[in-house]
Order: C-alpha cells, then structure tokens, then sequence
C-alpha cells in the first residue's frame, strides 16, 4: 500500500477518534487506553469501560471537566464491571477536577486501591474498593488534599488492618453516602472505616451502613502528629487550625458489631446523631486525644438508639480530652443483658436520656413502628430535619446526591 495513503488512513483514524472523545462517548478496553482516552477527553466526554480485569497501578493527572460538563468514566455494563487489579496504587488521580468515576472495582493494590490527590468536584459512584493486599496502613480510598467530592451508593471491604476504608487527609467539603463497609475479623490495632483527619472540615457521613467494620466505624480527626493540621481546599492551603478534624457530621447510619461506633480523636464540632448502634463490642464511643494541638471538645452525641450487651465501657476517654464540654442529649438505650439498667454513665450528664424497653429491631435496624424508640437512631422522622441543617457545609456533593437519588425525567410516549 502506499505510504501516502497509509499515513492519510491513520490520520483519519487518530481524527476521528478525537472527535468521539468531544463528541461525548468512547468505548475503550484496557489501562492504557483508559489513559490515553482520559489524556484526550474534552469537558462532557464519557469514557465507557469494557468489562474484565485491568492493570492495577494507573496513574493520570491534570484531566479536567466543567462545572456543566463532566468528564464520566464509568462501567460500559454495570453487570460486568471493570476490575483495576494490583499495582502500588490501583487507580490513582492528581490534579484533576469535575470528574465522575461511576461502576468501577479496585483490588488487591498493595497501598492504597483507589488514591487522590490534590483534586476537586470529584463523584465517585457504584463503586467498590475490596480485598487489598498491603496488611499494614494501607486504605481502601485514599483522599489526600481534595475537596467538594462525593462517595455515593459505593463499598469498601478488607482494607489494611493499619488503615481506613475512606481516609482523608486535609480534606474539605466532603459527602459519604449511602456506601457499605464491611471487614470482618480484623487483626490490627488501629484501623478505622471513616477517618476525616489533618485539619479536615465540613464532611458528612449520611446513610451508610457498617457491617462489624474494624474498630472504629466513625473517627472524626486523629492520624498524624499537631504539626499536620491544616486546611486545604482542592489546590492550596486555606487556613490554620488546632484540630485533626472540624465541622464533621454523621447521620443516618446504621452501625453493627465492631469495636466502637464513635471515636471524637482530637478534633471539635462534630456532630453523632440520629445514628443507629447494634451490639459494639467494646465501647459505644472514644473521646481521645490524636494528631491535633488542641484538646478533643465541642462536641456532640444525640438522638441515638443503641442496642448493647456486654462492654468493656460505655465510653472510653483518654487524655487532653475535654469531655464535659459535650453535648449528650437524648439518646435511647436499650442493655440486652440488663434493660433496668440500660441508660449508661457518661463522660458528662446527658440531657433527657431515655431506654429500657427492646427497641424491637426487624431485619434493616428499624424500630418497632410507634414504640418508645421510635424516634431514635437511623430511622426516625426527625433525621432530614437535623440533616439539612449541615447541608451547607458540603453544598456541591450535597447537590450531586440529590440529582443520583432522582430519576431522569423521561417524556411521555407520543400519541
């Protein structure tokens, strides 16, 4: 053939490829045409994975969308998801913004299986990080420095027995919801399912549900030492502040067996509310003293139901805490070894505390309709209220949600 014709033929290849990336939609197969294609994509691109394993260990920086525009990288069949096996890193993102990874799987990475870096306006969606192999602090999503994003409807399971299902250091504006996190029989000290830390703020744990998830289902603050507590937003240093972890909220969630639902780890105005707690095997929550300047305090434990039995205590305070500035206030209790002797003694008096009759649970934690505990925990009528009152401290992820949770409109069929 001749050479001519050949070099016009593969121009009129590379051109047309160019334009199915701007023009929206491109199927590709494999990690290097992943990353070619998200090297290329113009804002509004969807990148379609085929289903099947794919090299672990990607690496992509500075790819942007729009605000409007998106760029989407998402399983072509969600039946058959593409599955990002091994490397040091998984899946690993820098400097990148207005992104949507939407039906992926990340496994057996020897750190971390899904890794961030310096990125915003970020949606995470359907996803699901398991089994990875490092046994150390090793993270199932890792978020360093990112700021507006969203986890929704996603799973972690089996991450390091050092580290976290979702660790976040110097993170802002954040959302986790409606996600699953699972690790059973863990063999560490330390790990941790949630872990907004380093000066993270305004991040919110909504609906998810922990399934004997280590020892630590929520950890407002804690990690690395008092000189790590700045402020980030998605690419430059905000504002200095004492604490691991400010302006955190978690709400909705149910949590089952571990070792405590809670642990307040040098960090202040984070709220623990409307929660639904079944059967923590050693506390109920920690109030101790980790990777901040400041003393643990300002913060809050309210309006949940907690079914308990056998504890080593009911609340574990360590010190350079300052638990008597909490708020504990109407939380319902229910001690299936003693229900005369279900409402606890806690750091500091609670207010209206209430108990001693079997919530009555069914299969999905709820309450028995209309019975004292009713107004407890993850299913009662007053968790939207409260909720939307920290709504503001995370308003983009909190927008992206609510768009996940509606259905597109469809019109009506032609007459």
């Amino acid at each position: 053939m001749d050479s001519k014709r050949v070099f016009s033929a593969a121009l009129v290849t590379a051109l047309a490829a160019t334009a199915a990336l701007r023009a929206g939609t491109v199927e590709v197969a494999g990690s290097q045409a992943l990353k070619q294609a998200m090297r290329k994509a113009a804002p509004g691109t969807r990148i379609l994975l085929a289903g099947g394993k794919y090299e672990g260990g990607l690496w992509v920086g500075n790819v942007h969308g729009k605000a409007d525009a998106p760029i989407e990288i998402a399983a072509r069949d969600p039946a058959n998801p593409p599955v990002f096996h091994g490397g040091r890193m998984g899946f690993e993102l820098e400097g990148c913004s207005y992104l949507v990874l939407d039906g992926l799987v990340f496994e057996q990475a020897e750190l971390n299986n899904l890794q961030m870096w310096r990125c915003g306006h970020v949606v995470v969606t359907n996803c699901r990080s398991r089994n990875i192999k490092g046994t150390g602090n090793c993270d199932g999503i890792k978020l360093t420095a990112v700021a507006d994003f969203l986890l929704y409807n996603c799973a972690v399971e089996k991450w390091g027995a050092e580290g976290s299902a979702v660790d976040m250091v110097g993170c802002g504006r954040g959302l986790i919801m409606k996600c699953r996190f699972a690790y059973p029989q863990v063999k560490g000290q330390t790990a941790n399912c949630i872990q907004p830390k380093c000066g993270a703020f305004n991040i919110g744990v909504y609906r998810c549900r922990f399934d004997d998830a280590s020892f630590r289902a929520v950890q407002f603050g804690g990690g690395i030492g008092p000189g790590r507590v700045n402020r980030y937003d998605a690419f430059g240093k905000l504002k200095e502040t004492g604490f691991s972890g400010v302006d955190q909220v978690a709400m909705g969630n149910v949590i089952v067996a571990g070792e405590a639902a809670v642990a307040y780890a040098s960090c202040a105005n984070c709220a623990f509310e409307y929660n639904t707690i079944v059967d923590p095997t050693k506390y109920v929550m920690r109030v101790l003293f980790e990777g901040g300047a400041e003393p643990t305090a300002r913060n809050s434990f309210a309006h949940n139901l907690i079914v308990y039995g056998k504890l080593e205590a009911p609340a574990n305070v360590g010190p350079n805490t300052r638990p008597e500035t909490f708020t504990f206030a109407r939380n319902y209790w229910f001690n299936r070894l003693d229900p005369t002797r279900s409402i606890p003694r806690l750091p500091a008096a609670e207010k209206g505390p209430a108990g001693g009759a079997d919530p009555k649970l069914d299969k999905d934690f709820r309450p028995e309709p209309g019975g004292r505990a009713a107004g407890y925990g993850a299913h009662a009528a007053g968790l939207e209220k409260a909720w939307a009152r920290h709504t503001g401290k995370f308003t983009w992820p909190w927008q992206q949600a609510r768009k996940l949770q509606t259905p597109p409109q469809t019109k009506p069929a032609a007459q």
